[in-house]
């Protein structure tokens, strides 16, 4: 199946887009009659879900946001003829409407779990070796850096396994995105303070902690 109009691939894009946009930490909170934005690091996004409501409803928040991702983008990969260019549009358009949702009113989480949907539909193979290395860091309590190692590594990955530049070119566009959301989610841009978001994802220089299983 091809789409080979300008429309077709405006209203693609636009499709993932707002699909990405649906904040399921903000409506499982809601099950829960709890505003995430207003608990914890106020963040609209499965870390501050297990931090607020407990682990089990941050994984479902978890597996819901890689599911938006990666169910379409699989999809469109499989069965679909894109032009390269509209392809990594397309893939990324999920991670940018989770970070910058229509309806959160332009704001959202930071778009590690969507992200991790596009990599798991487009290069499976780099998502396992990435998140042994993830695991790793976890180990030694550093998931901030792990998650930054990975994704630093996603593009190489896909480049070392499947020798496709499309490819390597979206993991870069993927780390660029989730690199940026990183550092703005802040207000205090002294070098430092950019330097441990950057890191640590912390204007501090912190460790994340591993949430226990509450709730």
């Amino acid at each position: 199946m091809t789409v080979n109009s300008g429309w077709g691939y405006f209203l693609l894009i636009l499709t993932g887009y707002v699909i990405g946009s649906i904040p399921f930490a903000v409506l499982i909170g809601k099950l829960k009659n709890v505003d995430v934005r207003e608990k914890g690091s106020r963040n609209p996004g499965a870390a501050n879900v297990s931090h607020t409501l407990g682990f089990k409803f941050g994984i479902v928040v978890g597996v819901l946001d890689a599911l938006k991702s990666a169910v379409p983008v699989f999809l469109i990969n499989r069965f679909m003829n894109l032009p390269p260019w509209v392809f990594i549009i397309f893939s990324v358009s999920f991670i940018l409407g989770h970070n910058y949702s229509i309806f959160l009113k332009f704001k959202g989480g930071k778009g590690i779990s969507t992200a991790m949907g596009v990599v798991v539909a487009v290069t499976p193979v780099s998502y396992l070796v990435g998140m042994i290395v993830l695991i790793i860091f976890t180990i030694k309590k550093q998931i901030a850096p792990g998650m930054l190692v990975l994704f630093s590594l996603i593009p190489l990955l896909n480049l070392l396994f499947y020798h496709n530049v499309v490819y390597f070119i979206l993991g870069l566009v993927i780390w660029f995105i989730l690199v940026f959301r990183r550092i703005t989610c802040t207000s205090n841009y002294s070098k430092e303070a950019v330097s441990n978001k950057f890191i640590y994802d912390n204007e501090e220089k912190t460790v994340a902690k591993i949430v226990s299983l509450k709730g």
